[in-house]
């Protein structure tokens, strides 16, 4: 009798697994496989498009386009993309105004399908120009999320191209509002997965190169310093001073990023990660300026600022409009197409096929954690963090020993192409900066200097700074 209780009791462990892994399959079968209404993805068109079309800046970019050869760095994976096609004045000019163009018509739903094609190709272009000068800002989601919608059914709702099909059709041909389907879920759910990755690989490095000084705080002291210190700014509350709020950011920020991937698979816990994402981009805006909430303006044009709006995919916008009795007779009457099981398992098939390319490359760049690269890359790490941080000066000199600080603004005073002992390199970059660089005389100086400067990332010893000459040269009429 024991012996039969035994093999059952052992059936039953060897079993369990198996019924688990079954169970696990079951529940990402049934994510993939979730209704969703067309009102929810026509949100998320419109904001996508129009976070786009808000960080597309055409002046500065332009401004970009002009700024000496010398002072750039093409990030890996772009460069030939810029060998073929190049960066001048004129080009960068017409793409923005190409990308700004089909952005604002692919918001409002006109042309929908061309026009998000036409926005995610030219944002792979426009987004690259200021990425190419020694820091990668990290809009990639951007122009993934746009190529994501252009391969799905998102103008069904809330568009201006659903508007002029349902006039050329009788009035009891289709419904107000298409009934939900998968081929309006499985976007919004491989936006999620895209998500998920961008969190997941920068927690990784944390957890395996710094883990310990993560969940002790020490890390993420470090890391506070080290943008205060970049930005020459403090927070009105000094967190880096209570050692126990430190742990628990640090220990915080590790379990989000690497549980955010999987908590968005299932529909009970998928608010929670929406929470604890809006809740943690909420303390980098607070404690790092990330991104920087200097005005409505120019929060809404910075990379960070665009993944935050991004978490409308997660509102179930069709009932929120329905529950409003203002939007009743709005949404009752918003026009939209009627899809088929056919016209249905194309959309799947394209969206699918987009998304395991976002995918694969999201995946690889970010194990591999490349950061500076273009339209892939791994997401900022936050392991890079040093008791000192360099930045670059230029000066006027005279004969006398006297000198004049100019300065240069953009990320040319962190991001320099500078190479020690590459002396002819660091004067043609000397020569670069003095030309982006806002002088307003040159009378009586006679030599320019290219200065590094070291200086501690501890807010007590800011005062302390290191500087080495890294290039000189004579200063002429012409310079």
């Amino acid at each position: 009798m024991s012996t039969i209780a035994t093999i059952k009791a052992t059936c039953s462990a060897q079993s369990k697994p198996q019924s688990e892994r079954v169970h696990f399959l079951t529940r990402l079968k049934h994510f993939f496989c979730e209704k969703d209404s067309a009102i929810n993805l026509a949100v998320f068109r419109f904001v996508l498009f129009s976070m786009i079309f808000l960080h597309v800046n055409t002046g500065h970019f332009v401004g970009l386009a002009e700024v000496p050869i010398d002072l750039r760095v093409i990030p890996f994976g772009s460069n030939g993309l810029v060998e073929l096609v190049g960066i001048n004045h004129t080009l960068v000019w017409f793409m923005c105004v190409v990308c700004k163009l089909a952005c604002i018509a692919a918001a409002l739903g006109l042309f929908t399908r061309l026009s998000t094609i036409a926005a995610a190709v030219t944002a792979i272009y426009v987004l690259l120009i200021p990425e190419c000068f020694g820091k990668v800002d990290h809009d990639h989601h951007m122009v993934w999320f746009a190529a994501l919608l252009a391969a799905s059914p998102c103008g069904h709702a809330l568009s201006i191209d659903a508007l002029l099909a349902r006039r050329k059709r009788p009035s009891n041909a289709c419904y107000a509002v298409p009934e939900q389907a998968v081929c309006y879920g499985l976007p919004l759910r491989f936006v999620w997965l895209l998500m998920g990755v961008i969190y997941f690989f920068p927690g990784l490095s944390k957890l395996t190169l710094e883990g310990i000084q993560w969940f002790n705080g020490a890390a993420l002291v470090a890391s506070l310093h080290n943008q205060w210190a970049r930005l020459s700014w403090l927070p009105a509350f000094r967190i880096d001073r209570y050692s126990i709020l430190c742990m628990a950011g640090g220990s915080a920020t590790i379990l989000f990023e690497l549980s955010f991937l999987f908590l968005i698979l299932f529909r009970r816990t998928r608010k929670v990660a929406a929470f604890a994402g809006l809740f943690f981009h909420a303390m980098t805006c607070l404690f790092l300026r990330i991104p920087d909430l200097i005005s409505w303006q120019t929060f809404l044009s910075q990379t960070f600022a665009s993944l935050i709006a991004c978490y409308v995919s997660f509102f179930d916008w069709s009932r929120i409009f329905y529950s409003l009795q203002d939007m009743r007779r709005v949404t009752a009457s918003a026009p939209s197409y009627c899809i088929s099981a056919k016209e249905s398992k194309l959309w799947l098939a394209s969206t699918s096929f987009v998304a395991v390319v976002l995918l694969l490359g999201s995946i690889t760049f970010g194990a591999i954690a490349k950061t500076n690269a273009w339209p892939f890359a791994c997401y900022p790490t936050f392991t890079n963090k040093h008791e000192t941080f360099k930045r670059y000066s230029i000066v006027l000199a005279d004969d006398c020993g006297h000198e004049k600080a100019i300065e240069i603004k953009g990320r040319w005073v962190f991001y320099a192409p500078v190479k020690e002992g590459a002396s002819e390199q660091n004067r043609r970059i000397l020569k670069a900066l003095f030309q982006i660089a806002p002088v307003q005389t040159k009378t009586g100086w006679t030599k320019q200097r290219l200065y590094l400067e070291t200086r501690p990332t501890n807010p007590d010893r800011w005062g302390q700074v290191d500087r080495q000459l890294m290039a000189e040269s004579a200063l002429t009429p012409a310079s």
